[in-house]
């Protein structure tokens, strides 16, 4: 009755149903969302916020600049206390997930009320549906980073510059434009966006000032943090995004028009067979032909005068068209913010009838009932997604397909995988069982598995030694991690079983806890003494602000004694020999070599040293003034010195 006294029929005699259709999209869309959140992959740029996060809830830091973006630029300080807020009550590193997914929802419910206010049941109903199964908003939205903020902003923006422009108004959209552009820089075009906006209602000045000095002093910040930046690296403001070559339109129109099945296959690599198949590469082009039907309906409506519509395309379609045009790598989530823009889209292709008294009954229940299937459709493709992920216990990565511009981008060049929040928890804390404190336990850390060790699985590691005391003291057993579907990690887990090895299987990994052959507390170089292995100990704080994560030397020349007897004879072919293995990362290549034997030169070099051997040398060759990292250590269980398993170690596969 309120809503007919106001004039807006779209209110009253709302349909039978709309409440059960709104409720199951709501259980669809919480489930998505909220279960196993521990499945969420977390990198350095994870770590580094988390460890902010917890150090300003603690009263350890206040920081004054946000982080880096491209290497570059820097985001405004807000960007740290905005993540912070979910570790205020809880300081489990899980919490900034659990907070991501309440702005996926809160997004979502946010999409639906912009379309059922402007147009209608229908078109609240598709565009709530579009928002809970669209996988890149459901992926994205499980993350503890930027991207996963982006919807949430643009879709409370919109809703909020539904009104009639008033002071009051124009001050929350100048504190939500100055909080916003600190989250992501793609949030600047937004604000372009909203002025574009403005000048189209033409607002008057002083209506609009309380607005403007809102916009600035919360966004000074990212003003203050861009200025420092650009004086900081004059060198570095090269690769900007700005000054790089422009790419191609067409590639990247053809990437967002098939994003849903483009994200999921670039992060479903597990098998030949891409999650999803034909049903996401359906589903997606039904959803891809809606979306751009709704567009160009708010297209046409914009150009009749249509407010509503105006407001819903004009920002949302000026970020999509600035990432569209942007030079360098375009990220698939530089479009999270256009997010809410594709649902409400879809919801106003079925704008109600008294608002679109053109549209033909039958065709529009026929499209509906199109656009829901093909959301159904999407919504079992991502919980497939999800149940891989659980599975394996990590993500494959495809940087290719997550660019816009079907190239691996500048960051990430390389198919890798990247191990779950569950597996690097429990792998933190397998290695913290010894006891001791931070760089005891790290300087006992080896494998290829744990490649990414320098940040996110150092925070890990340095979370987990915080938490409580663990039970043992000993630190003088090592621990290696190997991906138990590479050639060593199923020798060693094949291998018969011994009492001072311990193994276990954490996801996708092979732990090893044993005591090694090399004495590491009597490696030298040049008659003087170095702690091995040799890498920088990690710091997720200075996670991309040039801090070097490679040592910025190593000695060309090092020799680590055998322990006496240290060698396996559990296997006939294997008598009295244990496989030594000494990677290098970075440029360069490492020699091994004991009395009488000698590996050939390689980035990973391995060598069976016979039980009379006294110690192993090695002879590093790299570029002058090359960063490198050198991991050092021995295989037990006799593994590797047989016929049956000489082939190299796996490189590290996290990118």
């Amino acid at each position: 009755m309120v809503a007919r006294a106001m004039g807006d029929q779209r209110w009253s005699d709302t349909p039978r149903w709309e409440t059960p259709a709104l409720a199951a999209i709501a259980c669809v869309a919480l489930a998505l969302r909220f279960v196993r959140l521990e499945l969420g992959w977390f990198g350095v740029d994870q770590a580094r916020d988390v460890a902010i996060a917890l150090d300003i809830v603690t009263g350890r830091a206040w920081p004054t600049i946000g982080p880096t973006m491209r290497r570059v630029t820097r985001l405004g300080a807000l960007y740290h206390y905005f993540w912070a807020i979910p570790y205020v009550g809880w300081r489990d590193p899980i919490a900034g997930y659990w907070f991501a997914a309440c702005l996926s929802t809160a997004a979502l419910v946010l999409a639906w009320r912009v379309a059922r206010r402007s147009w209608g049941a229908e078109a609240g109903v598709v565009t709530a549906a579009v928002a809970a199964v669209h996988p890149v908003w459901v992926i994205d939205g499980r993350m503890c980073w930027a991207p996963a903020a982006l919807p949430f902003m643009a879709a409370l923006l919109t809703l909020v510059m539904l009104g009639s422009p008033r002071r009051g108004r124009m001050l929350v959209v100048g504190v939500l434009l100055g909080v916003a552009v600190q989250l992501h820089l793609t949030m600047m075009v937004w604000a372009a966006g909203i002025a574009l906006l403005l000048l189209l209602d033409r607002v008057r000045p002083r209506v609009l000032f309380p607005g403007v000095v809102a916009a600035a002093v919360v966004g000074a910040p990212a003003l203050w943090a861009m200025l420092a930046a650009g004086a900081a690296s004059e060198s570095g403001l090269a690769a900007l995004p700005t000054r790089a070559p422009h790419a191609a339109i067409a590639p990247r129109l053809i990437a967002v028009v098939t994003l849903p099945a483009r994200v999921v296959a670039g992060l479903g690599g597990w098998t030949d067979v891409e999650p999803g198949g034909w049903l996401l590469g359906a589903a997606t082009l039904v959803l891809a032909v809606v979306v751009v039907g709704g567009l160009v309906r708010l297209l046409l409506s914009t150009l009749g005068g249509d407010r509503s519509a105006r407001t819903v395309l004009v920002p949302g379609l000026l970020t999509a068209l600035g990432v569209l045009g942007l030079p360098g790598d375009a990220w698939y989530y530089y479009l999270d913010a256009a997010l809410p823009l594709w649902a409400l889209a879809a919801g106003a292709l079925f704008a109600s009838r008294e608002t679109a008294p053109r549209s033909g009954t039958r065709a529009r229940a026929i499209g509906i009932v199109g656009a829901l299937a093909a959301c159904a459709a999407l919504a079992i493709c991502t919980a497939d997604w999800l149940w891989r992920v659980g599975a394996a216990g990590y993500t494959p990565v495809d940087p290719a397909r997550l660019t816009l511009d079907g190239r691996p981008g500048r960051d990430a060049a390389t198919v890798g995988r990247v191990t779950t929040v569950a597996v690097k928890r429990e792998a933190a804390r397998f290695a913290a069982a010894n006891g001791g404190d931070f760089e005891t336990v790290w300087r006992r850390l080896h494998g290829p598995a744990l490649a990414d060790a320098t940040g996110d699985n150092g925070f890990w590691l340095r979370w987990t030694l915080a938490q409580a005391t663990p039970p043992s003291s000993d630190a003088s057993p090592h621990v290696g991690f190997w991906y138990a579907d590479d050639p060593t990690g199923r020798a060693l887990a094949a291998a018969p079983a011994r009492a001072t090895v311990e193994r276990i299987g954490i996801g996708p990994l092979l732990a090893v806890r044993y005591a090694p052959a090399i004495d590491y507390d009597a490696c030298q170089a040049d008659g003087v003494r170095v702690a091995v292995p040799i890498r920088v100990a990690p710091d997720p704080h200075r996670y991309g602000d040039g801090t070097p994560a490679l040592p910025a030397t190593l000695p060309a020349r090092l020799t680590c004694p055998l322990r006496a007897g240290a060698a396996d004879r559990s296997s006939a072919t294997a008598a009295a020999e244990r496989r030594i293995v000494a990677a290098l990362g970075g440029d360069g290549t490492v020699t091994l070599a004991t009395d009488g034997r000698a590996a050939p030169s390689a980035a990973v070099a391995v060598l069976c040293a016979p039980a009379s051997a006294a110690a192993v040398r090695l002879t590093i060759a790299r570029p002058a003034g090359g960063p490198a990292e050198l991991d050092l250590y021995d295989l037990p269980l006799g593994v590797g010195c047989d016929e049956s398993s000489t082939s190299a170690p796996a490189a590290g596969t996290e990118p």
